[in-house]
């Protein structure tokens, strides 16, 4: 609560709310409350996402979905909730695992690749869309499995982690 304290010093006005992306009812209860405190929305920063572990050959049906859900299905609620706000910005957080795999699991690929597909359909109907597709964060909260396969992984697709200060 530091940070949010430090955001209301210097004169933003901080609502904090959590809910799961993909529960209709949490959501329609979120963006209620939202628009009570501030208004109509007018913009959407997508950024949920769960990182997959393990092989797409070892891992359940119920691990592939509990992964892809955050990014599939939460776009698509968060479209159908918010299809009357003067949306003025839409920005889906997605990952350069869309493009270049996740280290096998598939799941968190999908996910992204997904994000990327809806953001750029969304783009064509003429809605105000984009997609930002991350890298590996360094100090970021999705963390790859080792050491040894991040580095492989950076050094296949030629790519290098994102430092915060980015």
């Amino acid at each position: 609560y530091a940070k949010i304290k430090k955001l209301e010093a210097l004169g933003s006005r901080v609502l904090y709310l959590e809910a799961d992306v993909c529960d209709v009812a949490q959501m329609k209860e979120c963006l209620a409350e939202v628009k009570a405190h501030f208004g109509p929305i007018h913009g959407l920063l997508h950024a949920a996402g769960v990182l997959g572990s393990g092989s797409i050959y070892t891992n359940s049906r119920a691990d592939f979905e509990r992964i892809v859900a955050p990014k599939i299905t939460g776009t698509l609620v968060l479209d159908e909730l918010l299809r009357d706000e003067p949306l003025e910005v839409v920005c889906y957080f997605s990952s350069t695992s869309a493009i270049y795999g996740d280290f096998g699991s598939c799941d968190y690929s999908v996910a992204n690749r997904f994000e990327m597909a809806y953001g750029s359909y969304q783009a064509r109907l003429g809605h105000k869309a984009s997609v930002i597709c991350w890298p590996l964060w360094k100090e970021g909260g999705m963390k790859p499995l080792n050491a040894e396969s991040t580095h492989l992984y950076l050094k296949s697709s030629g790519q290098r982690m994102l430092e915060t200060c980015e």
